[in-house]
């Protein structure tokens, strides 16, 4: 496995799935959260 830094979650998102897709909703915690969850605080 290599290790590769993207510019953003949506931009890792779409390497792993093969299209685009809005990373800040695609990506979530262990508990469920979204990126866009956890940026704007909701609980």
């Amino acid at each position: 496995m290599k290790n590769h830094v993207f510019s953003s979650p949506s931009q890792a998102a779409a390497v792993i799935l093969g299209s685009p897709i809005n990373g800040r909703q695609a990506w979530k915690t262990a508990l469920g959260k979204t990126i866009a969850e956890v940026e704007e605080g909701v609980s």
